[in-house]
């Protein structure tokens, strides 16, 4: 009874073996398909993206650092004024004058005060310096307060990702047309970042997006979302200098469709680690 059981197991794993031999060419595709894992078919895609999630994972604390110090407004002004002034006091007086501001811009209000004759004046910072200033309110309209906060940031955050990926793309091969559709055609990015593109290449500099972080966003009165990030990146100069810069950026963001978007223009990117 002993040898007929051997016997029938040694059959059956003769059997089980060439099954898999002849099935495996027909279910391993199959497998892959309807599992869609990567590691089946390409295990150094696996490797791929588990680098991609680690390595921006190291950065955490140095991105919580610059976001917890990170100041932010009431609001976003728009100025309608072909120019407007900047005083030190929230009054038209002789000698305040410490700036000047044009038509179209945007800026960041940190608090608004009614002075003595009813008029409203808006408290706001240099993005560069950080020096305080105050606008008159009639010379700007107020595009966001920070209530309007955008519903969803889970698409912005990916836009986000997926267009400073196609930046670096772009400057590794020095091609605008791989950035290109992320950027608004009548927009001021557009020919920004091209002629951005060629000072690049003609001082064959290179950039590597090390990590980044949206930390603030808001949808203006027009529609468009403004949108604050933290961007991180190695940059390698021509002589073979590699530098680590770190910078808060502000952007305008035009809607093209439901939870799609263009990048309108780049209000300002301020380094962080001078």
């Amino acid at each position: 009874m002993y040898q007929k059981e051997k016997w029938a197991a040694v059959i059956a794993s003769i059997f089980l073996a060439a099954s898999l031999v002849v099935g495996f060419p027909v279910l391993y595709p199959a497998m892959t398909k309807i599992l869609n894992l990567p590691f089946l078919t390409d295990p150094a895609a696996l490797i791929r993206e588990a680098q991609e999630a680690l390595i921006p994972m190291k950065y955490d604390n140095e991105l919580d650092d610059i976001e917890n110090a990170a100041v932010y407004p009431e609001g976003i002004l728009y100025v309608s004024n072909e120019r407007a002034n900047i005083r030190s006091t929230p009054e038209v007086a002789n000698g305040n004058v410490i700036g000047q501001t044009t038509a179209g811009n945007y800026l960041l209000y940190f608090g608004a005060e009614q002075v003595y004759d009813g008029s409203i004046w808006y408290h706001i910072q240099n993005r560069e310096d950080l020096s305080e200033g105050w606008i008159g309110g009639s010379t700007v309209q107020v595009a966001a307060t920070s209530d309007n906060t955008v519903e969803d940031m889970e698409s912005v955050e990916e836009f986000v990702g997926q267009y400073l990926q196609a930046v670096i793309k772009s400057v590794e091969s020095y091609n605008f047309t791989i950035v290109e559709p992320y950027l608004l055609p009548t927009g001021v990015m557009y020919e920004e970042q091209r002629n951005y593109l060629t000072y690049l290449s003609e001082q064959q500099i290179k950039e590597e997006l090390l990590a980044y972080r949206v930390i603030d966003a808001l949808t203006l009165a027009d529609g468009q979302i403004w949108v604050r990030t933290i961007e991180f990146y190695d940059i390698t100069y021509s002589d073979g200098s590699v530098a680590r810069k770190d910078f808060i950026s502000e952007y305008v963001f035009t809607v093209v469709g439901e939870g799609e978007y263009q990048v309108n223009r780049l209000l300002g990117t301020y380094q962080q680690n001078l």
